[in-house]
């Protein structure tokens, strides 16, 4: 389970840096768990939000 917590946000993270420099982007080293991993949080923290400003109350 640990891996799986590790792994998706890091691939998300992976996936809008390869998409935002046009695929130019090579990490997943170990120097880069930080950087991807924080930014697939923070996508998976927006997403979350819009989700909830979009369902209906």
């Amino acid at each position: 389970m640990e891996g799986v917590v590790e792994f998706i946000p890091r691939a998300i993270g992976w996936a809008c840096l390869k998409l935002l420099t046009l695929g130019r982007y090579r990490g997943f080293r170990q120097e880069d768990l930080l950087v991807e991993g924080g930014l697939g949080l923070a996508v998976i923290a927006g997403l979350c939000v819009i989700g909830y400003l979009w369902w209906p109350h």
